[in-house]
């Protein structure tokens, strides 16, 4: 008796085993599934929403010049502060160095295009550090996109635009450029103000198909 009792005992545990093993097999499998959906979403509006791009300042000559100038004054007031041992000129250049320290990562400029739900944002960076948001514009307020030789742009040729120019500078790249025309949130608080602008940036192709994608006919491709 006692040992059917125990058969007993042990079939009903192992079947109630199997239905909690068979449960739990489920809940993992609909955590994977919904958790499969939730990246599936993400990435599709990752990818078909949102993209970056940027660019790097060439440093032109007269960027080349005025880091000359600056690292010349403060080697003869260096040379005159020895020649002359004038203390005053030694502090001076002590205060050049200091100034010159600080000023020369600014002149290392890179923009930073930001494709988000129709709104592009254009940010400065000065020394891989400070960052700025430079405008702001909505493909609902943008009249056209488009290469920068474009006829498609010819209608603005002899408007007053203010001209933003958020590119490289480097020849190589002149193929690359783009111009996209329209009404562009300047300033943040109280300063913030609408202003027409021709904005010059260099979008990679993932940015242009996005921004085809929310506004296709104000984006034109040659």
């Amino acid at each position: 008796m006692k040992s059917t009792k125990n058969f007993k005992k042990d079939f009903i545990f192992l079947g109630v085993s199997s239905i909690m093993v068979c449960n739990i097999r489920r809940i993992e499998q609909a955590s994977d599934y919904v958790s499969y959906d939730r990246m599936f979403t993400e990435d599709f509006v990752m990818n078909e929403l949102y993209a970056e791009a940027g660019a790097k300042r060439k440093a032109d000559a007269k960027t080349f010049m005025l880091k000359f100038l600056m690292i010349f004054a403060v080697v003869i007031l260096f040379a005159a502060g020895m020649l002359l041992a004038n203390q005053i000129l030694f502090f001076v250049a002590t205060i050049a160095i200091v100034f010159v320290v600080f000023l020369m990562p600014r002149f290392k400029v890179e923009y930073e295009y930001i494709f988000c739900d129709g709104q592009f944002d254009f940010d400065k960076i000065m020394g891989g550090q400070r960052r700025k948001t430079m405008l702001k514009i909505d493909m609902e307020n943008a009249e056209v996109l488009a290469p920068v030789k474009s006829h498609a742009l010819d209608g603005y040729t002899y408007q007053k635009l203010a001209v933003k120019d958020f590119t490289s500078g480097a020849k190589e790249s002149e193929g690359k450029v783009y111009a996209i025309v329209g009404k562009a949130t300047v300033g943040k608080g109280k300063t913030k103000s609408m202003e027409m602008v021709k904005v010059l940036f260099e979008p990679s192709d993932k940015m242009l198909a996005c921004a085809k994608q929310k506004s296709p006919r104000k984006v034109m491709e040659y």
